[in-house]
């Protein structure tokens, strides 16, 4: 139609602000560690002679501790998990995405708040065979990329 006004075009790629008070959120203070679960217990030791059963019996995983001083109760705090990542976000003041050195089991075999001390503790059961991020395959420059890409997210 000639007399009609051409219609205002938006533009192909659409920014998306992040959410209020979501884009400056520190990452809390972190450790994750190889350890064996054994009769309900993490057990700090290192691999085991056949794979996925550490020395004794045990269940490999990965023992994943945050420090997390300005949260009060386990309610403020949540956790996502896939087989590659955990991803903690504590409303207005803490957002971490931590890419682990090996693939977990969805399921954690822990996840405990620790109010007094204000550490959030999580077991993870180990599957397969995962290289370690400490330059093994899968990590490296390119894994700590991505895990800065995930967080900026």
């Amino acid at each position: 139609r000639a007399d009609a006004a051409p219609a205002a075009r938006r533009p192909l790629i659409e920014e998306v602000a992040p959410a209020a008070g979501e884009e400056a959120l520190p990452a809390p203070a972190y450790a994750v560690e190889p350890c064996v679960w054994r009769d309900g217990l993490v057990v700090r030791e290192g691999g085991g002679a056949e794979e996925g059963v550490g020395p004794g019996g045990g269940v490999e995983c990965l023992s994943v501790k945050l420090h997390l001083p300005e949260v009060e109760e386990a309610s403020e705090v949540e956790v996502e998990l896939s087989c590659e990542e955990l991803l903690l976000t504590a409303a207005g003041k803490y957002r971490c995405a931590l890419l682990l050195p090996r693939p977990v089991e969805l399921a954690p075999l822990l996840c405990r708040f620790e109010t007094r001390r204000r550490i959030m503790s999580v077991a993870l059961r180990c599957v397969g065979g995962g290289a370690a991020l400490d330059g093994e395959a899968g990590g490296g420059a390119a894994s700590e990329a991505a895990r800065r890409e995930r967080e900026a997210r």
